[in-house]
């Protein structure tokens, strides 16, 4: 399957963290984890994912926090 990536469907660290809402250290450790999505792009700044597969991660990682984001509600562990 092809599909276009839109700008705004990339996502570095930062908004990693965001979305799933935990440290930029904690998604280091995340990135061990099989079922985390591999980057499309290294780069000396940060790795590059698809925020989709960020998404679909959550939806199975933490089912209730994806409920949140979806509903606009936004909590983040880290504050």
């Amino acid at each position: 399957m092809t599909y276009t990536l839109r700008p705004e469907d990339v996502v570095g660290t930062c908004e990693v963290a965001d979305v799933l809402g935990v440290s930029k250290q904690r998604i280091h450790a995340l990135r061990k984890d099989k079922r985390f999505p591999e980057p499309f792009k290294v780069l000396a700044s940060s790795p590059l994912w698809d925020k989709r597969e960020i998404d679909n991660f959550l939806r199975q990682w933490r089912p209730w926090k994806a409920e949140q984001n979806q509903t606009g509600i936004t909590t983040n562990e880290t504050k």
